[in-house]
């Protein structure tokens, strides 16, 4: 086997492992919000949205994004002006 035929053989390799669907344990891991939706029509569950709504109110929980300003700037705070 010559160089070539295992380079363009790699290159195929890379290529469709990057196509298909990502696994992990033998479980479809979804690329995007809108590929979870479909994995879950398509399963007929909905265990994709309650991971991601149990993910959202697990942040909401600890405070990651807390709003620190409560609607108002703090004291000293100068608006920036565009030139």
């Amino acid at each position: 086997m010559n160089w070539q035929t295992k380079f363009f053989a790699g290159q195929i390799r890379l290529n469709y492992n990057h196509l298909n669907l990502h696994q992990n344990t033998n479980m479809k891991v979804p690329k995007d919000y809108a590929h979870g939706l479909r994995l879950d029509n398509k399963n007929g569950n909905t265990k994709w949205q309650d991971s991601k709504k149990l993910e959202m109110d697990r942040l909401d929980e600890y405070t990651t994004f807390d709003d620190i300003w409560f609607n108002k700037p703090p004291d000293g705070y100068i608006k920036w002006q565009k030139v």
